[in-house]
């Protein structure tokens, strides 16, 4: 499985430790590969000269990891995913919507 964070400028550099949470029970991520990288944004500037735009680095973080085949089979009937994140102080969550796990669920089964 692959998954891109972009994280906020301010923001601590991302943990090691991710879970994946199924129905409200978390299974830890084991990242076989990460890179770290950063991604450079130039706001608009507010001129045709291009006078007074500015530029803010993101971090951007590339995971890949394995699945375990008991967590695959969890997602299969999950009703609810999500993946947890730590950056400093900051948990980061992010959720699947229903139609999302609907999705995901029928291409699990049709592997």
């Amino acid at each position: 499985m692959f998954d891109v964070i972009i994280l906020k400028p301010t923001q601590f550099r991302l943990e090691d430790k991710m879970y994946i949470i199924l129905d409200d029970k978390p299974f830890s991520l084991h990242v076989q590969r990460r890179e770290d990288d950063m991604k450079i944004v130039h706001d608009d500037p507010t001129d045709a000269l291009g006078l007074g735009s500015t530029e803010r680095r993101h971090p951007v973080i590339r995971l890949e990891y394995i699945l375990a085949q008991e967590v695959v089979e969890q997602m299969k009937s999950a009703k609810s995913i999500q993946f947890r994140y730590y950056s400093g102080p900051d948990i980061i969550t992010i959720s699947f919507s229903p139609e999302k796990v609907l999705q995901l669920q029928k291409l699990l089964t049709s592997v």
